[in-house]
C-alpha cells in the first residue's frame, strides 16, 4: 500500500494545529495553574496526531509539544535544557508515552489497512469467480476524448467467452469486426443514441462472432459516466449470452407456426370434406324430397322417409364436427341479433314435438311472465343449446314427461352492461338419469357416460361438449343433476341484452290520411310475395354438378319458374350478360371461372349501369366467413348444401324484390309532409329540393359501395341519413331506409342488402319528381286525396 496516503498528510496537519491549540490552552492557563506538569496537558494533541495520521504525526506531535513544554512552561522560561529533577524525569516520560501511542496508533493503522485490502481482494475474487462462473460479461469502455472509436476497453469474462485469453486486447475495427454484418448499423445506432444522451441506458441485441467463426446473439446493457462539462468518459456496462433464449423462442416461433398451419390444413380439410359429403348430400335429400311428393306406396314412402332422416342425421354429425372444430380452433363468434324468447323457443318445440309423441312422451314448457321477450343475442347458438339438451331429455327417456322451464336468473355480480338479462333455461325429464362419477364425462368431446350407450342411443357424443362451450360463450354454463334410474335436471344459462326501443328520427314527417298516406307495416308482418307469382321468374342455375342441377331444376319448374342451365363458369357469366334472368343460383365451386370470378366480372360489367341481377351462392362451405366473403364479393344472399326448397324460395323472394315497380309506395312523393316541411313556401321548396338532389345522391351511392362490401355499419350509417332526408319527401321511402339500418344494426347483412338495394330505384324516381316541384301542385295533390271516392 502506499505510505503516503492522504490521511497522513493530513494527520501531518492534526499535529501540527492539535499542538497549536493546546500550547494557546496551557497559555492562557498559565497565571491559574503555573508551571505543573506542563507536559501532561499535550498528550491530547498526541493522541489526535497519531489517531488521524498514525506514527510519524503522532511522533511529531510529541517532539513539538517536548519542546513548547520546555521551553515556555519549564522555569526558568525560554530556555532549553535540563532545568530540575523533575524535567529531567518528565520530559523522557512524555516522549515514551508519545512513542507508545504513536506507535499503537500505527498498528492499528495497518491492522485495518491489511483488513481492508484483504476484504476488498477476497471481494473481487469472489466477483470475478461469480462472473467467470456465469454467460456474463463486464466491460468498461474509457474514452478520453468522448467518443466511441477511441475508447480503451478493460474486460473481466468476456473476451474468454468468444474464445481468446483473458488478456486480449483489440482497436475498435477488430472489435467492430467481430458484429454480425446484418446487425452493426442497428447496434451502433443504439450505442450513439445513449452516448448522444437520447437514451438514459443502453440496450441491445446483436450477433457476436465467436472465434471459430460462429455468431452467438448476445443482450448488452449500460450506462455512461460524464465529465462535469456532460461529455462520455467512460461506457460501463455487461453482455449476456443469449442465444440459447433466442433459439427457444425460434423453435416456439416455428411450432406455434406449425400448429396454426397444422390448424388452417385441418380447418381447410373439414371445408372440403364438409364440401365433398354436402354436395351428394344435397342430391340425396333434394331427390328425396321430390320423390316424396309424388303417390307413393306405404313401403316405398316409409323406405324414403328413413333415408331422409339418415340423411338429415349425417347433415347433423357433420355440423357437429365443424363445430366442435371451430370452437377448439378458438374461431366460435356470437352473431348477435334482435330475437323473440318465447318465438325462438316454441320453434325448438315444434321442431323436437314429432320425437317425443313417436316415443308417447309429454312435452311441456313453462316461460316465467317476468322473463323479458325481445332479446339481443346469438339465436341461432340459443336454438342450437335448446335443441341439444331437448334432444338428449327426449332420447334418453322412454317414458314420462320432459319439461322446459325459463326464469331471470339474479346476477351475483354486477355488469357493466346496463340493460343485460341473464336466463336460467333448465330441462328436465324422467330418463335414464347419469351416474354421480360420470357427470363430468358427458361434458367431454367425444364421450358419453358409458360405451353402452354409444351402441344403443348413437351419437358422436359432440352435442354437450359443443353445447357447453357455446353456453360459456353467452356469459353462462350447463350444470347437471341427476339420479341414475330416476331422469336428469340440466340447467342451462346465458346472458342476453334487452332490446332498446327505436330511437326517433330527427326529421318526421306528418302524413295526412288518403291515397299518400299507405299503411305502414312492419317488415315481419308484412304478407310475403307468393312463392309462385302469377308471372314466372327466369331462373340461371350454374351447377357443374349433374345431380344438383337437375335437383334444382326440377324444384323451380314444379313452382312455374323457367329455367336455363350453365355448366361451368365462363358459360354462366356468358348467360348472366345476356340479360335476360331475373335471378340467378351460382354455384362457388366450377369450372372454368370460380363463383367469385363470375360475380366479380359480372359486377363490373354492371357498374355504372342501372343493371342488377341478384345473385344467390350455393355453397357446401358452412362457414360464417364464407358467407362473409359472399356477401363481400357482391352477391345478394347465400345458402348452404344441401339446400331446401323453402329455403331456396325464400331467397329468391328476398333477392327479387329488391327492384319495386314504379308504382311501389316508396317510388312516390307525400306531399302533406313536404308542405309541412317547407311552411308551403315557395322559395324555401325550391332550398330544399335543391337541397335533396345535392345530398341523396351521395348519401346513396355511400349505401351502394356499403352493401357491395358487406359492410354492416357503413350500411347502417348512409341509410340512418338517407333515412333522415327521405323522410321529408317520401314518407314509404323514409321507413324503408329506417328497415334497412335496423337491420343492419341487428345484424342480418343479408336482408339489410336486399332493403337497400330497393331503395335504389325509388330515390332514382324521387330525384325526377322533386325536378320542377311546385307549392301549388302539392296543394292539389293533398286536396285529390282528401275528397271522397265517388
Amino acid at each position: 500500500m502506499d505510505e503516503q496516503r492522504p490521511d497522513r498528510r493530513v494527520g501531518y496537519g492534526v499535529a501540527l494545529v492539535a499542538t497549536a491549540i493546546t500550547f494557546a490552552v496551557r497559555l492562557a492557563l498559565w497565571p491559574v495553574i503555573g508551571d505543573v506538569v506542563p507536559h501532561m496537558a499535550f498528550f491530547p494533541a498526541v493522541m489526535l496526531a497519531a489517531y488521524v495520521g498514525g506514527f510519524r504525526p503522532g511522533v511529531l506531535a510529541t517532539f513539538l509539544s517536548a519542546v513548547a513544554a520546555n521551553l515556555v512552561f519549564t522555569e526558568p522560561h525560554f530556555r532549553l535544557g535540563i532545568k530540575s529533577l523533575n524535567a529531567a524525569v518528565a520530559l523522557p516520560l512524555f516522549a515514551l508515552g508519545g512513542l507508545m501511542m504513536s506507535g499503537v496508533c500505527e498498528a492499528l493503522h495497518r491492522t485495518r489497512r491489511r483488513l481492508i485490502a484483504q476484504a476488498i481482494r477476497e471481494t473481487e475474487e469472489r466477483l470475478e469467480l461469480a462472473v467467470r462462473g456465469s454467460n456474463i460479461g463486464i466491460w468498461d469502455l474509457a474514452m478520453p476524448d468522448g467518443t466511441f472509436e477511441s475508447g480503451r476497453l478493460t474486460a473481466v469474462n468476456l473476451w474468454e467467452q468468444f474464445g481468446y485469453s483473458a488478456d486480449t486486447q483489440m482497436d475498435f475495427a477488430d472489435r467492430i469486426a467481430m458484429w454480425h454484418p446484418d446487425d452493426r448499423e442497428r447496434a451502433l445506432r443504439a450505442v450513439h443514441a445513449c452516448l448522444n444522451g437520447e437514451t438514459k441506458e443502453f440496450e441491445a441485441e446483436y450477433r457476436l462472432r465467436h472465434r471459430d467463426g460462429s455468431f452467438r446473439w448476445w443482450l448488452h446493457r449500460g450506462v455512461v459516466v460524464r465529465d462535469a462539462t456532460g461529455r462520455p468518459a467512460r461506457f460501463i456496462g455487461s453482455s449476456v449470452d443469449i442465444t440459447n433464449r433466442i433459439r427457444i423462442e425460434e423453435e416456439l416461433r416455428r411450432a406455434k407456426e406449425a400448429a396454426e398451419s397444422a390448424n388452417r390444413a385441418k380447418d381447410e380439410f373439414l371445408a372440403n370434406v364438409s364440401h365433398e359429403i354436402r354436395t351428394p348430400m344435397n342430391a340425396i335429400l333434394g331427390m328425396t324430397e321430390l320423390t316424396l311428393d309424388t303417390t307413393l306406396t306405404a313401403d316405398q314412402r316409409q323406405w324414403l322417409e328413413t333415408v331422409k332422416s339418415a340423411a338429415n342425421n349425417l347433415l347433423a354429425i357433420i355440423n357437429d364436427l365443424l363445430d366442435f372444430a371451430k370452437i377448439e380452433a378458438g374461431k366460435m363468434e356470437l352473431d348477435p341479433v334482435d330475437f323473440p324468447l318465447r318465438s325462438a323457443l316454441g320453434d325448438v318445440l315444434r321442431a323436437l314435438s314429432t320425437r317425443a309423441q313417436q316415443k308417447g312422451l309429454e312435452l311441456t314448457s313453462r316461460v316465467h311472465p317476468d322473463v323479458p321477450d325481445a332479446l339481443v343475442g346469438d339465436a341461432g347458438r340459443f336454438r342450437q343449446v335448446l335443441l341439444n339438451l331437448i334432444g338428449n331429455a327426449i332420447k334418453f327417456t322412454e317414458r314420462g314427461t320432459v319439461s322446459v322451464e325459463v326464469g331471470v336468473q339474479e346476477a351475483k355480480e354486477p355488469t357493466s352492461v346496463p340493460n343485460a338479462c341473464v336466463l336460467r333455461v333448465s330441462v328436465r325429464d324422467t330418463g335414464i338419469g347419469i351416474a354421480r362419477d360420470k357427470r363430468e364425462t358427458i361434458f367431454r368431446a367425444f364421450e358419453q357416460a358409458d360405451n353402452s350407450m354409444t351402441r344403443r342411443y348413437g351419437g358422436t357424443g359432440l352435442g354437450l361438449s359443443i353445447a357447453a362451450r357455446l353456453a360459456e360463450l353467452m356469459g353462462g354454463a350447463i350444470t347437471v343433476d341427476s339420479t341414475l334410474g330416476a331422469g336428469s335436471t340440466f340447467c342451462f344459462a346465458a346472458r342476453f341484452e334487452l332490446k332498446m326501443p327505436l330511437v326517433p328520427r330527427q326529421i318526421t314527417a306528418q302524413t295526412a290520411p288518403g291515397k299518400d298516406a299507405p299503411e305502414t307495416m312492419p317488415e315481419e308482418q308484412k304478407p310475403a310475395s307468393p312463392i309462385s307469382a302469377p308471372t314466372p321468374l327466369r331462373v340461371l342455375v350454374a351447377e357443374d354438378n349433374e345431380f344438383n342441377a337437375q335437383l334444382m331444376e326440377q324444384l323451380l319448374v314444379r313452382r312455374g319458374h323457367r329455367v336455363r342451365l350453365a355448366r361451368d363458369g365462363r358459360q354462366a357469366l356468358a348467360l348472366a350478360l345476356e340479360a335476360d334472368s331475373d335471378v340467378m343460383l351460382l354455384d362457388l365451386h366450377m369450372p372454368e371461372l370460380n363463383g367469385f370470378q363470375v360475380i366479380q366480372s359480372l359486377r363490373e360489367r354492371e357498374a355504372g349501369t342501372a343493371g342488377h341481377l341478384p345473385v344467390i351462392a350455393l355453397t357446401a362451405r358452412a362457414r360464417p366467413e364464407d358467407r362473409a366473403r359472399c356477401l363481400a364479393a357482391g352477391m345478394d344472399d347465400f345458402l348452404t348444401k344441401p339446400v331446401r326448397p323453402p329455403e331456396l324460395f325464400a331467397a329468391i323472394t328476398r333477392v327479387t324484390r329488391i327492384a319495386p315497380s314504379p308504382d311501389a309506395p316508396e317510388s312516390r312523393l307525400t306531399p302533406s309532409a313536404i308542405l309541412a316541411a317547407c311552411e308551403e313556401d315557395a322559395e324555401l321548396l325550391g332550398k330544399l329540393c335543391g337541397w335533396f338532389r345535392d345530398k341523396v345522391p351521395a348519401h346513396l351511392g355511400a349505401l351502394s359501395a356499403a352493401c357491395r362490401a358487406g359492410h354492416l355499419y357503413g350500411i347502417q350509417e348512409s341509410a340512418h341519413k338517407l333515412a333522415g332526408t327521405l323522410a321529408v319527401f317520401s314518407t314509404p321511402a323514409g321507413e324503408l331506409a329506417s328497415r334497412a339500418e335496423d337491420r343492419a344494426a341487428a345484424g342480418e347483412r343479408a336482408e339489410a342488402v336486399a332493403i337497400a338495394r330497393r331503395l335504389e330505384p325509388a330515390v332514382t324516381a324521387l330525384l325526377r319528381l322533386t325536378d320542377g316541384l311546385r307549392v301549388e301542385h302539392l296543394r292539389a295533390l293533398v286536396a285529390e286525396s282528401a275528397a271522397p271516392a265517388s
